[in-house]
């Protein structure tokens, strides 16, 4: 899932928004846009079973 890599690539590669849109050819805002999906999907199954 693109979402996942890309919230792998900031958070644990340490990539900065703007090298992980100029890798995937895309806009900064497109990838800050899924990484705060992608943020609020983790929350979520994170905090699912309390």
């Amino acid at each position: 899932m693109q979402i996942h890599r890309r919230l792998l690539r900031h958070a644990v590669v340490r990539l900065p928004v703007r090298e992980i849109a100029r890798r995937e050819g895309c806009s900064e805002r497109a990838v800050k846009y899924s990484l705060a999906r992608a943020r609020r999907r983790m929350r979520a199954l994170l905090t699912d079973g309390d």
